[in-house]
């Protein structure tokens, strides 16, 4: 019923046993031929019901009254908040747990762990720049403490300019301007009504834009949190190093 859900059991090696997905899962490519079952907050419990699963496995978000239906006819259903790359861990251990195969948790996790080390490794400036991490540009959502960007910045090596603060501040530009950040890193993706560095150009006193150092990252991977998190810690920790030099 979500998308990181649906990643993480491909990932473990559970592919063959998934019988539906979400409207929105994605990734990996075979998930293209699976019947789809509608979004988040829209589920057709019929559509889910027809294909007889013996589990369900969603996030938060979900309606209360279709997990209760579920459970109803015998279901099990599984809803895990994932929102940091320990929860992807945790994720990993509840899905083999589900499939009666912990081992294969053991042995993803090993390589799990290994390519999150590797990513780290990808930037390692003297000091850690000052990121502030944009999501939307209208009205200005940046990531604040706490969320998922805010752990990938700091495993890159970078430090969030939003030190204090909910996870996903809706910020006005004179906060920005306070913050000064060194980094602006454009995460709106490629449907953005206009690239950050056109709409913030005349904001020259802000040591990103005067410094030239606003960098994109368009993949939504890396609001995502998922078995795909290394990637996302390499494709922010490459553009970090790329605008820094």
């Amino acid at each position: 019923m979500a998308p990181n859900t649906t990643e993480m059991l491909f990932a473990l090696g559970f592919g063959s046993r998934v019988v539906g997905v979400s409207s929105v899962c994605d990734f990996p490519d075979d998930v293209r031929r699976l019947p789809r079952v509608g979004a988040l907050d829209s589920l057709s419990i019929e559509a889910i019901l027809a294909l007889a699963p013996d589990t369900v496995v969603g996030a938060p978000g979900v309606p209360h009254a279709t997990v209760e239906r579920l459970r109803a006819r015998g279901i099990v259903v599984e809803i895990n908040a994932v929102e940091s790359v320990e929860d992807v861990r945790s994720l990993a251990r509840t899905h083999a747990r589900l499939c009666d195969d912990n081992a294969a948790a053991t042995r993803w996790l090993a390589a799990f762990d290994a390519q999150v080390q590797r990513a780290r490794n990808l930037f390692s400036p003297r000091e850690p720049p000052r990121v502030l991490a944009v999501i939307d540009q209208r009205p200005l959502v940046c990531a604040g403490p706490g969320s998922y960007v805010d752990e990938l910045l700091r495993l890159s090596n970078a430090r969030n300019a939003l030190a204090s603060g909910p996870a996903w501040p809706q910020l006005s530009i004179e906060t920005v301007l306070a913050l000064a950040p060194t980094v602006v890193l454009d995460l709106c993706g490629p449907l953005a009504q206009a690239p950050l560095e056109r709409a913030w150009a005349e904001h020259t006193t802000l040591p990103a834009v005067r410094d030239r150092r606003i960098v994109s990252v368009s993949d939504p991977l890396v609001t995502r949190p998922g078995p795909r998190a290394p990637r996302a810690i390499e494709l922010v920790a490459l553009a970090l190093r790329q605008t820094l030099g």
